[in-house]
């Protein structure tokens, strides 16, 4: 199984197509074929088991992002040709652009989907759209690795705005995490 996984990031990579999110499909293929395969004691420990994989990696993941952040060398690097205020404009720029552009789907597309809804139970609140709105922010260690990539290899950066991107998400996203259970009740 582990050969499977390495063997599609292999072969993306010789390719130069994105290994992360092969391994993501590849992952996803193989699980709806295990799924099916074994036994309903084994399905309840393989799902807790990932569970707490993924979140220990997830938790990795953020804590070396993290860090990277705080290297010194690359501020410098980034200090030599960008100035912080230039630096602080791109990442609330970025951060409204990335706002408005979630509304302007999760919105419309909210309305089109309870435009087909007969009952007043399937249909998604006000509420409901503001969380999935806010939710949708940052979601996953796909889309923080392939921040991560493009702001590093295209941008030359090495970590300064993605950084500062993250402080802003974490500073609007970690105050505000119980508030959900306010608006879903």
């Amino acid at each position: 199984m582990m050969l499977m996984a390495y063997l599609s990031y292999m072969l993306a990579e010789l390719l130069d197509l994105s290994g992360i999110l092969t391994v993501f499909f590849c992952g996803v293929v193989m699980s709806h074929y295990t799924w099916h395969n074994v036994t309903e004691s084994s399905r309840v420990t393989t799902k807790h088991a990932f569970a707490t994989l993924s979140f220990i990696s997830e938790t990795f993941l953020f804590l070396y992002v993290g860090m990277d952040a705080l290297d010194i060398e690359k501020w410098k690097i980034v200090g030599q040709t960008y100035s912080p205020v230039k630096s602080i404009a791109l990442s609330s720029t970025i951060l409204a652009l990335v706002l408005v552009s979630r509304a302007a789907f999760v919105f419309p597309l909210s309305f089109l989907s309870n435009l087909t809804k007969k009952t007043p139970n399937g249909k998604i609140s006000f509420r409901q759209q503001v969380i999935v709105w806010w939710a949708g922010l940052m979601r996953g260690v796909v889309s923080i690795a392939l921040a991560y990539n493009k702001v590093n290899l295209v941008f030359g950066l090495y970590g300064l705005s993605f950084g500062l991107e993250l402080c802003y998400c974490f500073c609007f996203l970690y105050p505000f995490q119980n508030i959900g259970h306010f608006l879903l009740s």
